[in-house]
C-alpha cells in the first residue's frame, strides 16, 4: 500500500474522494467498477446508516454518490463505513491525484523520446535527420506530382521550410549537447512553465 504522489500511481485499492459538499458525497474506487456486488453491499450498509436518505452506483465510472442529511450524519463515518463494507485500503482526494499527475505535455515529450530512441536504434539516424528527409522528399513529390497545389499533399515551399526549420533545430540542439560535453557542463535547457 503505497501513493506515489509523482506518477499519480498508487498501490492497493484506495477510495478516491471525487466531490464532497454537505449533503453529497460522491467517491469512486475501480473494485465498484469491476464488482457490482460489493457496490450493492455498501449501498445496503449505506442504506441503514441514519441520515443516508439515497445512493446511487454508477458501474461505468465505479462511483458511488452518497445523499445524506449533514444534521444526522457526517462524512467521516460515511467514508468508513465505505472503506470498511469494501474492504479499502484507504481514502485518496481526487484533487491531490490530479495535481500530482504529470501534465499531458510531459507524456508527449517523454513519447517523441521513446520514438527518437527507437528511430536510432533502427535507423542510426535520430528524428532530427529523419524528419527533414522526409518533408524534403514530400516537398519534391508535391513540387512534381502535383504543381497546381490542389488536394490532400502540402504545398512544396511548406514543406521545404519546415524540412529546414527541424534541420536547424536539430543541428542547434546537437551542437549545445557537444559543447556541454567538451566542457563538462549540462547544457541549459528552459524547463516549461507549470
Amino acid at each position: 500500500m503505497r501513493l506515489d504522489p509523482d506518477s499519480g500511481a498508487i498501490e492497493g485499492e484506495w477510495l478516491l474522494l471525487v466531490h464532497h459538499s454537505p449533503g453529497r458525497l460522491r467517491v469512486r474506487a475501480s473494485c465498484f467498477r469491476d464488482d457490482s456486488d460489493l457496490a450493492d453491499r455498501v449501498r445496503g450498509e449505506l442504506g441503514e446508516t441514519q441520515g443516508v436518505f439515497g445512493t446511487v452506483h454508477s458501474p461505468l465510472t465505479g462511483s458511488l454518490l452518497v445523499e445524506y442529511s449533514p444534521d444526522e450524519a457526517d462524512v467521516e463515518s460515511l467514508l468508513a463505513a465505505i472503506i470498511d463494507t469494501a474492504g479499502l485500503d484507504g481514502i485518496v482526494d481526487a484533487k491531490f491525484m490530479a495535481k500530482s499527475r504529470k501534465a499531458p505535455a510531459e507524456h508527449v515529450v517523454s513519447g517523441a523520446r521513446w520514438l527518437d530512441g527507437l528511430a536510432r536504434e533502427l535507423t542510426g539516424a535520430g528524428l532530427y535527420e529523419l524528419i527533414p528527409v522526409v518533408l524534403t522528399a514530400t516537398g519534391i513529390y508535391s513540387l512534381v506530382a502535383n504543381p497546381s497545389q490542389k488536394g490532400w499533399l502540402p504545398r512544396w515551399d511548406n514543406a521545404l521550410y519546415w524540412a529546414y526549420s527541424v534541420f536547424r533545430d536539430g543541428v542547434r540542439e546537437q551542437e549545445l549537447e557537444d559543447a556541454a560535453r567538451v566542457s563538462g557542463t549540462v547544457a541549459f535547457r528552459p524547463r516549461p512553465h507549470a
